[in-house]
C-alpha cells in the first residue's frame, strides 16, 4: 500500500513539473501585433505577455507589459519613471523593448539551470527571434556565458541567424 502510494505521489510531483514548463513554454516566433485603437487604448498578446498602451491626457501615453503565464503579474509600466511617455508609438515602443528584455532575461535564466550544455548557435538564434540586436548578444555571451570577447563576437558573427553581419560592419 505504502509503495503504491509513494508511485502515485511521485508520478503527481512529475506531472506537476511537467505542467509547469508546459506553462511556462512561450512562443517568441510570432510577431507582435497590436489590436484596439493605436491612438487611444491597445494591446498585444505576444509569448504569453500582455502589452498595453493607453492614451491618458495630452500626449501622455502609460505603457504596461503583464506575463499572462504568472497570475498576470505586472513586469514592468510606464508608472515606474519619472519621465512621460509621449504618444502611442513611443509607448508600444518602450512595452516592445520591456517584453523583449524580459523574455532574454528568461531565456538567460533558464538555460543556466538547465543540465544540459549550451547550444551557442540555438541561444543566438533565439535571441534574435525575441529581438535582441547581434551587439546584444554578444553582450549576452560575454555577462552571462563568460565567453571572451573575440570569442563571443565570432560566435555571433559566425552564426547562422546573423550570417553576413561581418561583412556588413
Amino acid at each position: 500500500m505504502d509503495c503504491c502510494f509513494i508511485t502515485i505521489y511521485t508520478l503527481l510531483l512529475v506531472l506537476n513539473e511537467m505542467s509547469k514548463k508546459m506553462i511556462k513554454s512561450r512562443n517568441y516566433h510570432k510577431p507582435i501585433i497590436w489590436e484596439g485603437n493605436l491612438n487611444d487604448d491597445c494591446t498585444a498578446k505576444w509569448a504569453g505577455l500582455m502589452l498595453r498602451a493607453e492614451w491618458m491626457d495630452e500626449n501622455y501615453w502609460w505603457w504596461c507589459v503583464y506575463d499572462m503565464l504568472d497570475n498576470q503579474n505586472q513586469i514592468d509600466s510606464s508608472n515606474e519613471y519619472n519621465e512621460q511617455c509621449i504618444g502611442g508609438e513611443a509607448a508600444r515602443s518602450e512595452a516592445q523593448d520591456v517584453a523583449k528584455e524580459f523574455l532574454k532575461n528568461e531565456l538567460i535564466s533558464e538555460l543556466k539551470k538547465s543540465s544540459e550544455a549550451l547550444d551557442v548557435d540555438k541561444l543566438i538564434s533565439e535571441l534574435k527571434v525575441i529581438g535582441i540586436s547581434a551587439g546584444k548578444s554578444i553582450v549576452v555571451l560575454l555577462k552571462d556565458f563568460d565567453f571572451e570577447y573575440s570569442e563571443a563576437k565570432n560566435k555571433v558573427f559566425e552564426s547562422p541567424v546573423w550570417k553576413g553581419l561581418r561583412e556588413q560592419s
